[in-house]
């Protein structure tokens, strides 16, 4: 009997059993193959097939989440992936394939990380990291919400300076003519009696 220790697929092949003895000789060829596989150790089909498998592990990807950017900035988001061997990341956005490096894409992955660059409101929504490896695929959500910047209106703005402008009137009746100065953008206002 042979038994061969610590297989790799370098040790597939033709083996020859010779036998011997005074009545004579006899030869017997066996095929063997090593083929991979998901479990984590030996197996025999057959006496010519052997499974074998060099710690495979289907990928693992740790917890997704949410995150929010202002509009204009860098959205990052990273796939904490993990699997022997090495997964192969692709992203998906709202179900469909997003598409990265083609020229005018704002989608750049590198690695387990998808940058948006200058990420706009319409960027907002699911995510989905895709890890594939020869023994599986994991996918896990992640929440990309972009908020556009503050602004205000001029109506509003406009409000709000009248609304000081009164409150500042009101508390200077008590004060004499001359001493009420209303201040405006580095002015100063009169007002006329």
């Amino acid at each position: 009997m042979v038994q061969i220790n610590n297989i790799t697929l370098q040790d597939k092949g033709i083996y020859t059993c010779i036998a011997q003895n005074v009545a004579g000789n006899d030869t017997v060829l066996y095929n063997v193959d090593v083929v991979r596989t998901c479990k984590q150790s030996l197996q025999y089909i057959s006496s010519s097939t052997i499974l074998f498998d060099p710690f495979l592990e289907a990928p693992i990807i740790s917890n997704g989440g949410a995150q929010q950017v202002i509009e204009g900035e860098l959205a990052r988001i990273e796939c904490l992936a993990e699997g022997h061997p090495t997964p192969i990341i692709s992203w998906l956005r709202n179900g469909i394939r997003v598409e990265t490096g083609v020229q005018g894409v704002r989608y750049i992955a590198e690695g387990k990380v998808l940058n948006v660059i200058e990420a706009r409101s319409s960027d907002s929504g699911i995510y989905v990291c895709a890890a594939t490896n020869e023994a599986g695929t994991a996918q896990q959500a992640y929440t990309l919400e972009v908020l556009g910047e503050a602004r205000f209106s001029k109506l509003s703005f406009i409000i709000a300076f009248f609304q000081s402008l009164a409150l500042h009137i009101s508390t200077s009746l008590l004060l004499k003519p001359e001493e009420i100065a209303v201040g405006f953008l580095s002015r100063k206002i009169r007002p006329y009696f």
